[in-house]
């Protein structure tokens, strides 16, 4: 699946000034996705070696870290900067990035107002609307499921929950026996779950419109009994959750998509062609351990890489490297 609007890539005859370059801001360094994010990134800048890619990842467990990065990048000067905008709250630095020169271009959350160049929406919603949609497929013989979600937390999370309960309530099963939101609550969402399933015991999936729990490495200790998970990420850590049986499904972009889609925009604001469309959204995918293997090549191929490369890149512990040179 790709984007709902597509446009040509720049060719050499139509190409960015040499010396140009393009700052991607995105999330942590040891994030899952990262590594196929650069690759694509890097994937759609093949054809033009001269234009310089910095990437920078950020931890936004540390409040004061994308405010230091985004000033270490307006240092630089960059042509054009993608950046990955989580919450509302980020909105600021966005428009400090758009108000110093290089032109700007969103993932995730769009920018209010007229000030950033183009915004790739990367699916998280709609992944969510495709979960719920299909719940009934998913949950199999499962007649119940209880759901964790973030309501009232972020505009993205409310979205998400918004989509996911619009579809799900058109379904008569699985039946939903509770649900928790993560907004308002000291308590983790590990913790969150667990209480769920302590109080449903015969709950046969846990649905989460948030992936974090289950990319961490003891994620299995969150399940009990036979219980399955379904969650809005296509992230390589959770392929295996899916060959196990232990996700019954996932849904999600491929993640090198989101990379080259972006570095696209950015290549057309650099070359300053207002006639490109500036918005481009990403068709998310339900993967099972059915579709799994035709998935997983198509999500390495749009990272610019190998299945086994990728899950390599994406279960290190190290960062993954963060500068493509120009020439």
């Amino acid at each position: 699946m790709g984007c709902e609007q597509v446009s040509r890539p720049p060719t050499r005859e139509h190409a960015p000034a040499p010396g140009s370059s393009i700052a991607l801001i995105g999330p942590a360094p040891r994030d899952a996705c990262w590594a196929a994010i650069v690759g694509g990134a890097e994937s759609e800048l093949s054809a033009f070696p001269f234009v310089r890619l910095d990437t920078f990842p950020v931890d936004r467990s540390d409040a004061k870290a994308l405010k230091r990065t985004v000033a270490r990048v307006l240092d630089q000067r960059p042509s054009a900067v993608v950046l990955w905008i989580y919450d509302d709250s980020e909105f600021e630095l966005g428009r400090q990035i758009a108000a110093q020169g290089p032109a700007l271009v969103t993932v995730g959350l769009k920018l209010p107002g007229s000030s950033a160049f183009g915004y790739v929406d990367t699916g998280q919603a709609a992944a969510a609307g495709l979960l719920g949609r299909n719940l009934k497929k998913i949950a199999g013989r499962r007649r119940s499921y209880v759901l964790l979600h973030g309501n009232g937390a972020s505009e993205l999370a409310t979205r998400k929950y918004l989509r996911f309960s619009d579809e799900a309530r058109r379904r008569v099963l699985p039946v939903l026996l509770a649900d928790r939101t993560t907004a308002g609550t000291a308590t983790n969402e590990r913790a969150l779950v667990r209480e769920m399933l302590d109080q449903f015991k015969h709950a046969g999936l846990v649905v989460t419109l948030d992936a974090e729990i289950w990319l961490e490495p003891d994620w299995r200790g969150v399940l009990s009994g036979g219980a399955q998970f379904a969650t809005t990420s296509a992230s390589p850590l959770l392929w295996d959750a899916l060959r196990e049986g232990r996700a019954a499904a996932v849904a999600g972009v491929l993640d090198g998509e989101t990379g080259a889609t972006a570095t696209r925009l950015a290549l057309q604001a650099i070359m300053e062609n207002i006639d490109a469309a500036r918005i481009r959204t990403l068709i998310p995918e339900l993967v099972t351990s059915d579709t799994l293997d035709n998935f997983s090549l198509r999500y390495a191929e749009a990272a610019g890489m190998t299945v086994g490369e990728l899950r390599e890149r994406a279960a290190s512990s190290e960062p993954f490297r963060t500068t493509r040179p120009g020439g």
